[in-house]
């Protein structure tokens, strides 16, 4: 009702958020791998989802709505000391980060999760203002590469595609 994205449309269910979302998936869709199984995986899982929209985003959300929203979209100046700010948050969550992610490049366990697909998705969308993990404010070395590495990540194909079957089956 708000035009918030991401959003789902499912017949005649819609909902928004991406947490909200999830929710949805995995209970239509049980077994998907999105969500671990343990009950600890589960909260760690949920945790970075949540760790990404409220800080990730919070932070390079500043940045993003002064320095691009404001001035190309909306025709008006940016507030730079409040980008200015978002700027500043950004290296104690790469820190964090960096402190987290397994020797495997996921957040939560063996297997890509929706952990990874929200820290990738905040991530991703830091690249286009240059600020993104892998810049001069994160010492070199093995964990460097492996946040970089998990700021690309792409989803498995196959079972994405075969939700999407498993969607089109459903009554």
């Amino acid at each position: 009702p708000f035009k918030k994205m991401p959003a789902l449309k499912a017949g005649d269910f819609g909902i928004s958020a991406s947490s909200a979302i999830l929710t949805y998936l995995e209970a239509k869709y049980p077994g998907s791998g999105l969500v671990p199984d343990s009950a600890e995986g589960k909260a760690r899982a949920h945790w970075f989802d949540e760790f990404a929209d409220t800080m990730l985003v919070g932070a390079g959300g500043k940045i993003f709505f002064n320095r691009v929203v404001a001035p190309k979209f909306l025709g008006i100046d940016g507030n730079e000391a409040a980008a200015k700010e978002g700027e500043a948050e950004l290296p104690k969550y790469y820190a964090y980060l960096e402190s987290v992610v397994s020797d495997t490049g996921f957040l939560v366990g063996n297997s890509f999760t929706i952990a990874d697909i929200s820290v990738a998705a905040a991530l991703v969308n830091l690249l286009p203002l240059g600020l993104a993990p892998g810049r001069p404010a994160l010492p070199e070395g093995r964990r460097r590469r492996r946040l970089h590495a998990l700021r690309d990540r792409r989803p498995p194909h196959l079972p994405l595609r075969a939700l999407r079957r498993r969607q089109l089956r459903a009554p």
